[in-house]
């Protein structure tokens, strides 16, 4: 290849990179929730935290940690080790700071479970209230805040600047009961949480329907465990294991957390009450909503179907369809790989006329920078200096 080739080259490829991270709003990708999420680490967080982080119809903008279940700083380091476990570095962490609260009696096996690798980190994270004032400032998007634990980070974000709120599309809090306030997110920082849902932003708090509970059962981590992404296995491979997998056998474990997630994807199984102008109640409707609503565990993590695709009913991947020399590795490199990013490959090839390594490089460069932040097609802006 000569020289003017090879730049020409970098040129296409860099061109095709751009155009696949390009907005497109005629259909466009982006996210329907502009996410800061809020956990204490208990083990019903890593199961919505997996549910957001898998569906691409949640931009998860940050984490940011309370006390509850773990204190907020050892939190913080299991919610890092599962975001770099799914290569999901660029995705920021902030750790709020603790009240001093009785430990719940779940905390010993909630420091059990295995949310990744915990020794990777350096343990330094951004304070929460900053990281939370920080992606309000900074998100073009209104911002719902999803809380899994005590409000003590919305508290001191509102506390220092009050007008930040009106950045808040809505704050969706998981709580055991809204009327009257009780149970452990709001006993661990009362002051906090009456402060918040007198602050004038909406407020939605779910709650669990003890006459309709769903519970975690071996069959429903079997229908995660066969939805084909790294997110529901990992709740398989948590709930499989101690301490998760004696609860599960005695039918300890309910969908708590979880339901918030399933509340933003289906508001309809939910029954709805106004407490106030700006807060508003929720729990399953009965017995058959909490039905669908395992249902939806699982169509939450498996996501929308073909949702990358305008034009074909899902991405062909028949021998018959590809050139003799390609044929022998498709199986392997999506496997490997994933179908999304051989999709990616093969358009762009075609585009670029042959295949390419600097091509499939470039794709590379555009896959490993959705990955890294954890973002769709549309949610990124790319600057080059290629040649």
């Amino acid at each position: 290849m000569t020289i003017r080739q090879h730049l020409f080259c970098r040129v296409l490829f860099t061109g095709i990179l751009f155009i696949f991270l390009l907005p497109c709003h005629a259909h466009s990708g982006k996210a329907r929730f502009h996410a800061v999420v809020d956990t204490d680490g208990a083990a019903d967080d890593l199961r919505t935290l997996c549910m957001l982080l898998g569906n691409r119809e949640v931009e998860v903008l940050a984490v940011t940690t309370s006390e509850g279940a773990l204190l907020p700083d050892s939190a913080a380091v299991r919610v890092r080790a599962l975001l770099d476990s799914f290569y999901h570095e660029g995705v920021p962490v902030g750790a709020g700071r603790a009240v001093n609260a009785p430990a719940p009696a779940w905390r010993a096996h909630s420091a059990q479970v295995d949310w990744g690798d915990t020794a990777a980190g350096d343990g330094n994270f951004t304070p929460a209230q900053a990281l939370i004032a920080e992606t309000l400032e900074n998100e073009e998007e209104k911002v719902v805040v999803i809380a899994l634990g005590a409000l003590t980070n919305l508290y001191d974000v509102l506390r220092k600047n009050p007008a930040s709120g009106d950045r808040i599309d809505r704050i969706v809090w998981y709580n055991s009961r809204a009327e009257p306030l009780s149970g452990a997110n709001f006993e661990t920082d009362s002051v906090a949480a009456r402060y918040v849902l007198a602050s004038g932003v909406p407020v939605t708090v779910v709650s669990a329907n003890p006459a309709c509970p769903v519970v975690v059962t071996p069959a429903l981590i079997d229908s995660v465990a066969a939805v084909p992404n790294v997110y529901a296995r990992k709740i398989a491979a948590t709930h499989r294991t101690p301490p998760l997998a004696k609860l599960i056998g005695e039918r300890h474990l309910e969908a708590w957390d979880d339901l918030v997630a399933v509340y933003l994807f289906a508001p309809e199984l939910f029954s709805i009450r106004e407490l106030n102008g700006t807060v508003r109640a929720c729990e399953l409707s009965d017995k058959s909503a909490a039905a669908e609503a395992q249902t939806r565990l699982t169509a939450i993590l498996r996501g929308k179907p073909d949702s990358e695709s305008r034009v074909f009913y899902g991405f062909p991947v028949g021998g018959t369809l590809y050139a003799a020399d390609v044929v022998p590795i498709i199986d392997s490199a999506v496997a490997r790989h994933g179908l999304s990013e051989w999709r990616a490959g093969v358009l762009t090839n075609e585009l670029h006329g042959h295949l390419g390594i600097y091509a499939t490089i470039g794709v590379k460069m555009g896959i490993r920078a959705r990955e890294y932040f954890n973002i769709g097609v549309d949610d990124i802006l790319v600057t080059t200096y290629a040649g």
